[in-house]
């Protein structure tokens, strides 16, 4: 059993020696694949453009936490009423942030910064009101691609931090797109809960006046003051979901990180393809011998 183990280890080392004496005797071969994909790597990289990060950083806002205590008041108000409002604390910035990734919100945010130069499409609003339906549609579902793939939203789950990147050729554009997409959000938020209190608040006055009970009444105005407080803090702070904790600026140097990633892994690519070639010519019954400076020759075994 021994003798097998001895043997077994003794042809392993062997082979593993073979193959290492094959790649090492054509070593200025690997030498040379690897520059050329580095030198092709290289070039690759040039030809694109430099991209610039800019980011900002955001918490949710006094105003969001203060919306979410009246609403909160609300519940307990319509219960006293016999009603049941569920009250949901993450809601609203979850409810935020599907905003920031629905198409409507990106479509809006093309139109009113007219921003399709930036995405590729060198287009005016006249141009785009000459368009039919169709190419319309076209046109705003692949802008609405492209923009939703410059930017980026980082929460992590045990935080109420909000991050967002945007990465562009342009460091001015990114700056102003993760400002834009911020306002939008916040003023989209704002008009969509003043909207609601308004609905609410005609509602409630109509059951106020219908009714002959003196504590239901108290209950409806009740309410109504609330929707009323509701509607001043979303016209009074602009500010109304997110607040800015860390404000972009505007990036100086382009990210150059996956430019590097770009380099180092396709000159390890290199090296394993010209060890392949080696070994894969080694298995046929061949061997490529170096003869003289970046010289080789097919050597049969």
């Amino acid at each position: 059993m021994q003798e097998e183990n001895t043997i077994s280890t003794s042809e392993t080392g062997l082979n593993l020696k073979e193959l290492f004496e094959v790649v090492w005797k054509a070593k200025s071969l690997v030498v040379l694949i690897s520059l050329i994909f580095f030198a092709y790597s290289v070039y690759y990289i040039k030809s694109l453009p430099d991209s610039y990060s800019a980011y900002g950083t955001y918490v949710p806002s006094a105003d969001s936490a203060q919306a979410i205590s009246s609403a909160g008041s609300l519940s307990d108000i319509a219960q006293m009423a016999g009603l049941n409002i569920p009250i949901a604390e993450n809601s609203r910035i979850d409810l935020a942030l599907d905003i920031l990734r629905s198409r409507k919100f990106l479509r809006d945010i093309i139109f009113q910064k007219e921003i399709l130069p930036h995405l590729g499409w060198d287009w005016s609003a006249k141009d785009i009101e000459k368009m039919s339906e169709e190419e319309k549609e076209e046109l705003l579902q692949s802008a609405t691609t492209a923009l939703n793939g410059i930017f980026q939203i980082i929460k992590p789950r045990a935080s109420d931090t909000v991050k967002i990147i945007v990465n562009h050729e342009n460091p001015l554009f990114a700056k102003q797109l993760v400002e834009w997409l911020i306002e939008g959000v916040n003023k989209t938020m704002a008009d969509d809960a003043v909207v609601e209190a308004q609905k609410s608040i005609e509602y409630l006055k109509i059951q106020a006046n219908s009714t002959s009970v003196t504590d239901l009444k108290g209950l409806f105005y009740a309410m109504i003051g609330q929707h009323v407080s509701i509607i001043m803090l979303a016209e009074v702070n602009k500010e109304y979901v997110f607040k800015t904790l860390d404000p972009p600026v505007l990036p100086i140097w382009p990210t150059g990180a996956n430019k590097l990633k770009i380099i180092i892994w396709t000159s390890i690519a290199g090296v394993v393809f010209s060890i392949a070639i080696l070994l894969l010519v080694f298995y046929v019954g061949y061997q490529i011998v170096e003869t003289g400076l970046f010289r080789y020759k097919l050597r049969k075994i």
